[in-house]
């Protein structure tokens, strides 16, 4: 009887142990995933911005949009950096 409830004390242990580690490991894998996602987006939308710019500047049209860091930093005011 002793035996069993060290043995099983021992694997609750492991159990938590691993579980803690899981925890820590989905965590970081989901900022990472987080700040690929919001790099991709940030580039698909200076892509566009741009895109239109050189369109405008193709037909000889006044670009009059702001300056596409100025749109991302107001939609979001933890990025400051483009990245591209």
């Amino acid at each position: 009887m002793f035996l069993a409830q060290v043995y099983k004390e021992r694997l609750q242990r492991k159990v938590k142990k691993a579980r803690a580690a899981g925890i820590a490991e989905g965590k970081a894998e989901g900022i990472a995933e987080g700040i690929a996602e919001g790099k991709a987006e940030e580039r698909h939308l200076w892509l566009n911005w741009n895109n239109r710019r050189i369109a405008a500047e193709a037909k000889g049209e006044d670009f009059s949009e702001p300056l596409l860091c100025n749109l991302l930093m107001s939609r979001n005011k933890d990025s400051a950096i483009l990245y591209v």
